[in-house]
């Protein structure tokens, strides 16, 4: 976007490059031994109005906690799901182990949020980042 001044020089418009905020009232919707769903509100402040994606990293808690035991993650289990350019506000995660703590992190992103985090030099913005933790359930005794 430009506008031509009276000495027909060209000034250039920019609008305010803005990442989104946080997904909002992430949540778990459902949840038994081995998937869940997860749903979550567009952000408050989106950046670019229709072009808001999310990226979904799920892994053992331990993953995402600083000083957990890795015993108590049962480190053995893969526990990595990932969902990369959603359009939507809901994912489900299959194949995860029972009675076994998830920690989810969601990330809203847009057209800038590249430009944003190699300013930065962030591989993303936290004020673009939410969490929802989860234990799936279990058939059987927990041993």
């Amino acid at each position: 976007m430009f506008n031509y001044n009276r000495a027909n020089r060209v000034h250039f418009c920019f609008t305010s490059l803005e990442t989104p905020s946080k997904p909002r009232s992430a949540s778990v919707y459902f949840v038994n031994e081995s998937s869940t769903i997860l749903t979550w509100l567009v952000p408050e402040i989106t950046g670019t109005p229709n072009n808001v994606w999310y990226d979904v990293n799920c892994r053992l808690s331990c993953e995402y906690v600083r000083g957990c035991e890795k015993e108590t993650c049962k480190s053995d289990i893969n526990g990595q799901v990932t969902g990369e350019g959603l359009k939507t506000t809901i994912f489900t995660l299959a194949n995860l182990a029972s009675f076994v703590n998830y920690t989810c992190k969601i990330t809203a992103k847009n057209r800038v949020s590249k430009i944003a985090a190699a300013k930065t030099q962030a591989s993303e913005s936290e004020r673009s980042v939410t969490y929802v933790t989860l234990t799936t359930k279990g058939t059987g005794k927990l041993i």
